[in-house]
């Protein structure tokens, strides 16, 4: 079986399956990124105590 690329079904799928694939990625950046910036203001605080 072959895939053809520039059939317009196969090309809406893969569209939307990247799209997912791209938006999960960037919600689960965001959320470590506000972990870490977390994590870093505590560590200040924790230094600025001692």
């Amino acid at each position: 079986m072959q895939i053809d690329f520039q059939d317009p079904e196969f090309r809406k799928l893969l569209e939307e399956l990247v799209s997912q694939a791209v938006a999960r990625f960037v919600a689960e950046n965001e959320l470590r990124a506000r972990e870490i910036s977390l994590v870093e203001r505590l560590i200040r605080v924790e230094e600025n105590k001692g």
